[in-house]
């Protein structure tokens, strides 16, 4: 493979030495192995050896207290002269990319050999899933949406998808606001890419729709008003599942997201819900990063510098309380 991605999620707390997590060994025309260990102080580092070369990068990524959960990729492409590591948090909010020198192809045969992989779980450790890739896979900003969605627009609804730059959609506070541009992209429905059916006529849906479990919903009513003393609150649609309005949906091996970016951060409208548009904060400053990401080849004078959106977003435990009551 001159071009292709290995990506590997796991849950992981902080480690007080050198862990080994995942060894994938290379044959064919270089022999030798490619691994990814956690480090202390939130640490990793990616070793590729092909024969008689060796390329390695360390990257550190400033994480809350506590267990999380993590992407790990390495990607290359020898036509681009391109290789990358990346450490990113599962939402997509916060990530570290490093380039690495270019390594010699990947052997297909070695990247699809499972069982000779030593994904090694150490008791700080819970490997997810591991997916391989024969293109250079984004990191950063993650869509949310289910690429048919239907969002709210001044002339009825329209999937998300086909939206294009500069069409208007209908936000929550009674405006408009013009599409930048519509993130896409297909991921295995696995580990926190697995989509979650919402149900109507729960959460104001006229019709189920299909999201990813970071795609956060804008919850109002008497019990959030009750039990958090605001108006409304964002939850990830990952804590609202309950078997009833919000549950797991199934025998998706691919799924294909996509999402708007608006200049605010904003709620709009999809299907009668109120959900998050793309957020991507002040990640036009920083040109290595953004190169790393589905914007990249976004005009910079269309990319915005967004503010977070005001109402709280809950934790897992805040959400389940507010599931008991409501």
């Amino acid at each position: 493979m001159r071009r292709g991605t290995v990506l590997l999620e796991c849950s992981l707390s902080p480690v007080a030495a050198a862990r080994s997590i995942l060894r994938i060994p290379l044959q064919a025309h270089a022999a030798g192995h490619l691994s990814i260990l956690a480090l202390p102080q939130g640490s990793f580092a990616l070793v590729v050896g092909q024969g008689k070369s060796m390329v390695h990068r360390t990257l550190r990524l400033n994480l809350p207290e506590g267990n999380q959960l993590l992407r790990l990729s390495f990607s290359w492409d020898c036509e681009a002269g391109l290789a990358r590591f990346a450490v990113e948090q599962a939402d997509g909010q916060g990530f570290v990319t490093g380039a690495l020198d270019l390594p010699e192809p990947m052997a297909l045969e070695s990247l699809t050999a499972f069982p000779a992989m030593e994904a090694c779980a150490p008791e700080e450790a819970a490997l997810g899933f591991l997916a391989i890739s024969n293109r250079v896979e984004p990191v950063g900003p993650l869509p949310g949406l289910a690429a048919r969605t239907f969002v709210g627009t001044p002339f009825g609804p329209r999937e998300v998808s086909r939206l294009r730059i500069g069409d208007l959609v209908q936000t929550r506070d009674g405006g408009q606001e013009p599409v930048l541009h519509v993130a896409q992209r297909i991921v295995p429905g696995l580990g926190s890419f697995a989509p979650i059916r919402l149900r109507a006529p729960y959460f104001g849906l006229e019709r189920d729709i299909v999201v990813a479990p970071h795609q956060k919903i804008f919850v109002s009513g008497a019990a959030v008003d009750y039990t958090f003393g605001c108006e409304g609150v964002l939850v990830p649609a990952g804590y609202l599942v309950n078997g009833q309005s919000a549950l797991p949906e199934p025998n998706l091996p691919l799924v294909n997201y996509a999402q708007a970016l608006l200049p605010p951060h904003a709620v709009f409208a999809a299907s009668g819900a109120w959900t998050e548009s793309l957020y991507v904060g002040r990640l036009r400053r920083d040109s290595e990063k953004l190169a790393a990401t589905l914007l990249a080849g976004v005009r910079p004078t269309l990319l915005p510098e967004q503010a977070h959106l005001t109402p709280p977003v809950l934790k897992r435990f805040e959400a389940q309380a507010l599931a008991e009551v409501a």
